[in-house]
């Protein structure tokens, strides 16, 4: 029998309510479980009274063949009989199966099946396309100025965007109830507000981080060139509004000396300066190197 840690003991035994586990890849999850379905059945549970659920058909099978290996070993020979009608299976086929037994009161035919994501991506794209047409046709002013004011040669990069904000909401365990109250909560005038205030307390943060870095380039550069780069980012870092902010961001820092141009790290420190990624500024601390 495998010597299990303090947290796989835990998995295995812990019952009675809903439990989480988080667990990386070969940290012993299939084993685990696996010990956790034969200790069922020794407490007197049929296998296919268990439903054990995964995300592929291959982790299905090994799932089942893991559990089957572990049952002849424990001699449990009446579960042996039982397991070919137990239900380890993906998550897709038993919601299927569900769907099936129960099609006549969700007022579908019972020859359904799990469409392919292609067939479903051609069928989305499709029925957006069809929804372009109709409203380039009836020339609908909001639809237009969405089309004049967010694309340049055509519609393509806003299809994409409707679909990938479509994908994103079929995540949602509410779909339907979170777009009927999108509007009411994410266009409230408080929400708006905290949501400035969290950006601007977020460019308050990048103002003491170049503070900081500044203060590590004063220690590489001579004091004419750092009191240069100050002079230029003074006005930024004194600015409180969010408008006053941007108004100072156009900075163009100022060349190196020639006699600094010819060593790496003065090269690597122009392009840093020139570009204006101030965090790599961090990494030039061995003052002795660069003297």
């Amino acid at each position: 029998m495998p010597k299990w840690t303090e947290e796989q003991e835990l998995a295995i035994q812990k019952s009675g309510m809903n439990i989480i586990v988080s667990a990386g890849a070969g940290s012993g999850k299939t084993a685990v479980l696996t010990e956790r379905v034969i200790r069922k059945l020794k407490a007197g549970i049929d296998v296919n009274e268990l439903l054990i659920l995964t995300f592929t058909n291959a982790a299905a099978k090994e799932m089942k063949e893991r559990i089957r290996s572990a049952i002849k070993k424990e001699g449990l020979t009446d579960q042996l009989l039982k397991i070919d009608s137990s239900f380890i299976t993906t998550f897709d086929s038993f919601a299927l199966s569900i769907v099936k037994k129960y099609h006549y009161l969700l007022n579908i035919d019972n020859d359904v099946e799990i469409a392919d994501d292609l067939v479903l991506k051609f069928k989305k794209e499709k029925i957006l396309e069809d929804i372009f047409e109709e409203l380039y046709e009836k020339e609908d002013s909001n639809f237009l100025t969405l089309i004049k004011d967010f694309t340049r040669k055509d519609d393509s990069s806003i299809k994409e965007s409707v679909l990938e904000i479509y994908n994103k909401l079929d995540l949602k365990y509410e779909k339907d109830e979170y777009l009927k109250t999108y509007l009411d909560t994410y266009y409230d005038e408080s929400f708006i507000d905290s949501k400035i205030e969290d950006y601007l307390s977020l460019l308050k943060r990048k103002q003491e981080k170049i503070k900081q870095n500044l203060k590590e380039l004063e220690l590489i550069v001579d004091g004419d060139y750092y009191n240069d780069v100050y002079t230029l980012l003074e006005p930024l870092l004194q600015s409180v509004t969010y408008l006053q902010i941007k108004n100072h961001l156009d900075i163009s820092f100022p060349r190196l000396k020639k006699g600094m141009t010819d060593a790496k790290p003065y090269k690597d420190l122009k392009t840093v300066l020139e570009t204006g990624d101030f965090d790599k500024i961090m990494e030039y601390n061995d003052i002795e190197k660069y003297d």
